[in-house]
Order: structure tokens, then sequence, then C-alpha cells
């Protein structure tokens, strides 16, 4: 008996060290060869290296209340978890992301432009890596190493943050960014060739495979060669166009892997975890916004207590991005079979998705830190309110750029200190001599207000576009005019008021159009879901009116206020509330038809 168990004991120790070998390659259609029932899916991989792990199935998938056709006992046997190695590759997706949010700092609408080119270039090579591995990817020494690749070139993308500025290559370093960014994408490319290159290989037992799998190497290799001219236009041509090669070839690869998909279903993603690879980026963009709300913090403690209002502002914030998540998994479509075009619109359109999310949660960020600022500076403005004693105001203002040249977040303040001290010194003498305590004292005392409020600005990490040398001229003589650094600050908010109201409507707006294609047998129950997210989205919408066709005045009054963030948390705390009693009513009336 004692011989049975240690020769079962050692068996298990035998098989859970065969479970931790790598074999050098895998076939992707090892279960075809086998005379199992899977397809040309990834379920095979997961299940060889995490011992046949299956989801538990609960009765409720199989009731009437499901929307969409509840997919077989088969089919969600075939849908397994996403590994390990591919939640990394997300991670360096969302670091390249963390990264080009920091250094690339959103101050008009040009460099909100270059912005959203640097995440279509990033989501889609994301997109089209993610396209592989939920289909072939099997755990190996290959897939590693193609892995590591992978990682390489994903680290390129973050090597050229720093100077990425497509719309504007004037200088060597920018030119060299894009050249790298070029070859990134060449090697990226030619990588997946590769990749599909060995599955087509290994599709030789699946003839009907064959045709798009060399299709979607064609793809890739015609993308790489695109990509790889492109590097010598940027070399020996025209730069300044040069770059509107890549979003050509980008439309080009998407249509092509997508429409060869869903012509020949035998590479299709049916029965792949595609749906869970796209929440889990979703979820992972949402933490990295949670981490954005959270430097803020950070940023806007340190000039000023904690108010009640403040508090507010960050409590709405951090709601907001729950809201985003209870709105977006509430209604995910797992373990629903909703049709392979469906499927792939629904894809695609994370596209606009995500980026629509990071842009309102950057500009979550960019409107609480406004708030911070404004109640720092409203606190030390009122230290001096109704006190014209020029010792007093020269007093005031040492004390204060004394604080802003310690904390050195103020490069401006920095660099010009001494002449600021200067300028202060001269406060007195200028008020004192009649000649120039008319014209010369006023200038001076706006001017040093001036770089005091700019001072505050960069304190709190906000950064206005550098000016040319005319507008650096004017801004001395009126440095509160429209092109004065105050201007320029006041021009940065208001875009960041028009992008973070517009992309908060477009992540409503797709919502809507997500619920609209999972839900196949809709009631009015379903079209009033749908109908509540247009709503809202029209709502934000309607805020960008108030900026541009309303009264100045009422639209000023809004921003200074505390109310822009509050405001959209109760729209969005109420649109649940009624979705969600919305979803309760069509539950009542299924149970209801179920007793009829």
């Amino acid at each position: 008996m004692n011989n049975l168990v240690d020769s079962s004991i050692k068996e298990r120790i035998a098989e859970q060290r065969k479970s931790r070998l790598l074999p050098w390659i895998e076939n992707p259609f090892k279960d075809e060869i086998e005379g199992s029932s899977g397809s040309l899916s990834h379920s095979s991989s997961v299940r060889s290296a995490y011992g046949g792990r299956k989801r538990e199935q609960a009765n409720f998938r199989e009731s009437i209340l499901n929307q969409g056709v509840p997919m077989t006992h088969k089919e969600e046997l075939e849908i397994e978890e996403a590994t390990p190695i591919e939640l990394f590759y997300d991670l360096f997706f969302v670091a390249n992301l963390t990264t080009v949010t920091a250094v690339h700092y959103i101050t008009e609408n040009r460099s909100l432009a270059s912005y959203g080119l640097f995440f279509i270039i990033l989501w889609f090579t994301w997109l089209h890596v993610t396209l592989l591995d939920v289909r072939f990817s099997r755990d190996s020494v290959y897939e590693r190493i193609c892995k590591s690749l992978h990682f390489i070139i994903m680290a390129g993308f973050s090597s050229v943050s720093t100077q990425w500025n497509p719309l504007d290559p004037g200088d060597v370093h920018t030119i060299t960014a894009l050249k790298t960014m070029t070859m990134a994408l060449m090697l990226s490319r030619f990588m997946l060739m590769i990749q599909y290159f060995v599955v087509m290989l290994f599709a030789r037992i699946k003839k009907q495979a064959m045709l798009p799998l060399a299709l979607h190497c064609s793809t890739m290799a015609i993308a790489g060669s695109v990509y790889l001219g492109l590097y010598f236009a940027f070399e020996k041509g025209d730069p300044a166009k040069s770059y509107i090669g890549w979003y050509i070839t980008a439309i080009f690869e998407a249509c092509a892997i997508i429409g060869t998909s869903s012509v020949w279903r035998v590479v299709s993603f049916k029965k792949t975890h595609l749906v869970e690879r796209m929440g889990l980026l979703t979820l992972i963009i949402l933490g990295e916004g949670i981490i954005v709300m959270l430097k803020a913090i950070n940023a806007i403690v340190k000039g000023t207590s904690w108010t009640v209002s403040l508090s507010g502002i960050v409590v709405a914030s951090l709601a907001i991005i729950y809201f985003y998540w209870m709105f977006y998994f509430d209604y995910n479509p797992r373990n629903v079979h909703y049709g392979t075009i469906r499927q792939q619109i629904w894809t695609l359109l994370h596209f606009p998705f995500h980026l629509s999310i990071v842009l309102s949660v950057e500009g979550l960020r960019q409107l609480t830190t406004w708030h911070g600022m404004n109640t720092y500076i409203n606190s030390i403005l009122g230290e001096i309110q109704n006190d014209t004693n020029p010792t007093v105001i020269a007093e005031w203002f040492k004390t204060h750029f004394e604080i802003l040249y310690a904390a050195g977040d103020s490069k401006d303040i920095v660099k010009g200190y001494a002449n600021i001290t200067e300028n202060i010194n001269s406060l007195v003498i200028l008020n004192a001599n009649n000649a120039t305590s008319e014209t010369a004292y006023p200038h001076m005392v706006n001017e040093l207000l001036s770089e005091l409020l700019v001072g505050v600005a960069e304190y709190y990490g906000i950064k206005a576009p550098k000016p040319t040398a005319m507008a650096a001229e004017m801004s001395r003589t009126e440095p509160f005019g429209e092109n004065g650094p105050v201007g320029k600050i006041m021009k940065v908010f208001d875009l960041v008021y028009k992008y973070f109201y517009l992309s908060l409507g477009l992540v409503f707006l797709l919502l809507a159009v997500f619920t609209f294609l999972v839900r196949r047998n809709k009631d009015i129950h379903d079209y009033s879901s749908i109908a509540l997210r247009v709503c809202v989205a029209i709502i934000m919408w309607g805020m960008v009116a108030l900026q541009t066709v309303g009264p100045q005045g009422l639209y000023y009054d809004f921003l200074f206020s505390s109310w822009p963030i509050p405001q959209v948390c109760l729209i969005l705390f109420i649109a649940l509330v009624a979705d969600k009693m919305l979803n309760y009513l069509a539950y009542k009336r299924a149970v209801a038809a179920l007793h009829e």
C-alpha cells in the first residue's frame, strides 16, 4: 500500500516538473492533430500551461434572461483566461502611456493632436500583437523570445516621448525621434510577419487557413516595408508630411487583418479571449487614471490645506473613474455570442473609447489642479487685498517668491530669481519718485504679479506654451493680455475644459454603441439604456457650447467655481441609478414572462 502511495506522489511530482518545462516551439493547432474539439484558438496554450483550468459555469447563463445568444458549453470551454505574459505586455502599453502623459504637456491644439497621434501608434501596435496572441499564441521558448522583442519595441516607443512632435519637426532631435519611431514600427511589423509565417507553416493540417494566414503575413510585410521607406523619407524627404504615412499604413493594416478575419471565419476571433483582453486593457487604463489623479492630489495639497470644496472635487474625480468602470464592466459582453462582425466593430471602437478615457481623466487631473491652484492664489492675494503700502507689497512679493524659489518647481522663477529680487527692491524707489510713481510703479507691480502667478502655475505642474519672440516682447508690455503669460495659462485651461467635456461625451456615446452591439434581442428597456447614455453625451457636449457660444462671463464664473467636476459626478450618478432601475425592471419583466 505504501509503495502505491509513494508511486502516486512520485508521479505527481514528475508531472509538476514536466509542467514547468517549456517546449522549444508549440503547434498552434495541436488540438486539431490530437482530434479534440478545439479550433484555431488560444485555449489550448492556457490549458497546457495551467493544467486545464476551467471557469465555473453558472446555470443562470443558460437562462432566458441572458442578452444575445447564450454560448454553448463547448464554446465556453474554449475561452480561457489571458496568460501572464500577455498581461505583462499590457503593462508595457500603460507604461508608455504614463510616460508620454508625464512628459508631453497638452498646452494647445497642436500638442493635443500630437498626443493623439502618439496614442494611435501605441494602441494599434498593441492591437496587432493582441490579435495574434488571442488566436495563435502557445507558451514556448520561441513565443517568449518573440514577446521579448515586442517588449523592446515598446521600450523604443517610450524613448521618443520627450522629443515627440510630428506636427513641427523643426530640429534635429525631433527628426531623430521620428526616425526612431519609424524603425520601431518597422521592426514590430516584420516581427509579426515572421510570427504569422510560422503559424502558416503549422496550418498545413488545416488547408482553409493557409490563404488568410498568407494574407496576414503579406499585410505585415507590406506595412513593414512602408515603414522602412518612411525612415528614408524622414532622413531625405519632407519630415513635416512624411508622418502621415504612418496613419495611412495603420488604417490599411487594421482593415486588412480585421477584414480577412471577417471573410475567413477559420481565423476569426470566435472562441478566443479577445473580449477579456479588451476589458483588461480598459481596466489598466482606468488604473493609470487613478495613478494620475493621486499624483494630482499630491501636487495640490503641497500649496494649501484641505478645504471642503477641494475634498469634494477630489472625491468626485475618483467617483467619475469608478462610474466609468461600472458603466463598462456591468455590460461587458462576456459569455454572450453576438456575432463575428459585431465583435470586430466592438473591438475597433475601443480605440476612440480608450483615447476618450485617457483625455477625460487627464482633464480631471488638470481641472482638479486648477481648483487647488486658484485656492492657493486667492489665499495669498487676500493677504494684501486692501494694502497699498509699497514696502508691505514688496515684502509680500519677496516672501512668496522665496517660497517658489525654495521649492524649485518653477524653473522660470529659479532662472530669473536675481532679476526678480532686483525688481522687488526697486518698488519702493519707483513709488517714491514722482516721475515714475504713476507709470513705472504700477507696471512693475503688474509684471511681478504676472511672474508670481505663472510661477505658482508651474509650482502646481501647469505648463504654458512657449511664446514666440514677438509674443514674448508683448508679454512684457502687457503681462495680463491675451498673449501675456497669464493669458497663456488661461488658454491652457480653456483647452482643458473643451477636451474634457468632448471626451466625456464621446465616452458615453461609445458606451451607447457598445450596448447596442452586444444586445441582440433588444426591448424597450435596452433602448432606454442606450438613450440614457446618448443623453449623457449630449449634456456633456452642451457644456462645450457654454464656452463656445454662451456668455463669456457665465463660462468663466463656472470655470472658476468648484462645480465643473462635481456636476459631472452628479450627472453620472443619476444616470447610473436610472440605468440600474431599467435593468431591474427588465429583470422583473423577464421573470414574469417565464410564468405566463
